[in-house]
């Protein structure tokens, strides 16, 4: 299998969402204009929708240049019940591009991409079961100051298994899609949150600067009851942390947010959680997780009832 073309029929326009066909391309996000790149991200997360256990699997890929060649790291990670796997972790070398910001379609991992660059299939072979995702209907997208974008797309994640058919299963969720760039140099991108409460409303807060041991610099973006905001700074707070140990380091547990204006606030709880540690020469090793959460947020005095995913990264 692939990278190829689909003539899928897209799904009819939602009356209370923009046309479908205002999308920009979605399969390979226009990099940062404001930096020359020596590194990018392309990271995209699938939530179900409507589940008590619901399944999570963020998918990122890395591509950064190493010598006269790229190095691109991939990785898909599955969550649901408290319970957490590695579906795909690899390194690869290829040679330079001249868009290394698209996603590196080889060995198992393969894509389908329709006209214009839209991704329509992002497909990983693991064995006897493949994983596929879907983006099927474009929700919104939110625009960077520096360049590069965040979509959200109703989507679909399928699994089937040629061994056992009765574990075939076809699940509804929402999707995001969302690439950055890096200058060479520069550290790269740090961590971010997405949190939904049902199809009307997502949260996404990323990561504007970093700190070793504590939370970094916020902004972040809305879409309440289908009606999209900006948050420029917001503020996030470690309220309680744990130790660990394989990292010999603290780790947060339990997050406050709140926007310079006070007009957003809630807080955030973890209920399950991907560790791992890194390699490092000092008694602190760096950390890469992903955080299952629920818990609230308050906009203009609404309260919302959320659950989402944390990356959190500490260097």
């Amino acid at each position: 299998m692939g990278t190829g073309c689909s003539d899928r029929t897209p799904p009819a326009d939602d009356p209370d969402l923009p046309p479908t066909g205002t999308a920009p391309a979605t399969a390979e996000g226009v990099p940062d204009a404001s930096v020359q790149p020596g590194g990018w991200d392309r990271e995209l997360v699938f939530m179900e929708l409507g589940a008590d256990s619901a399944l999570l699997l963020p998918w990122h890929i890395r591509a950064f240049e190493a010598d006269a060649s790229l190095r691109w790291e991939r990785s898909l990670r599955r969550g649901q019940a408290g319970s957490w796997d590695f579906l795909l972790a690899d390194t690869l070398t290829s040679p330079r591009t001249r868009a290394p910001w698209r996603i590196l379609a080889s060995g198992p991992l393969q894509m389908i991409v329709e006209a214009d660059d839209v991704l329509s299939s992002l497909i990983l072979e693991a064995g006897a079961r493949e994983y596929e995702l879907n983006p099927v209907e474009f929700l919104v997208e939110w625009s960077r100051p520096e360049g590069g974008a965040v979509r959200l797309h109703r989507g679909v994640s399928r699994t089937a298994d040629r061994m056992e058919p009765d574990l075939d299963q076809s699940l509804d969720g929402i999707v995001l899609d969302f690439s950055r760039a890096w200058s060479e140099g520069q550290a790269p991108p740090g961590g971010w949150i997405f949190l939904t409460a049902g199809l009307p409303t997502q949260f996404f807060f990323e990561e504007t600067a970093t700190s070793d041991e504590g939370p970094g610099t916020f902004r972040g973006w809305s879409r309440v009851a289908f009606q999209t905001r900006t948050w420029p700074a917001l503020e996030l707070h470690w309220e309680e942390v744990r130790a660990f140990e394989r990292a010999r380091r603290d780790i947060p547990r339990r997050w406050a947010v709140r926007s310079s204006g006070g007009t957003l606030e809630g807080e955030l709880e973890a209920v399950s959680s991907h560790l791992v540690a890194g390699e490092g020469s000092g008694p602190l090793l760096p950390v890469t997780a992903y955080f299952e959460v629920t818990g609230e947020i308050r906009v203009d005095g609404e309260l919302i009832p959320v659950r989402g995913l944390i990356r959190h990264i500490q260097r």
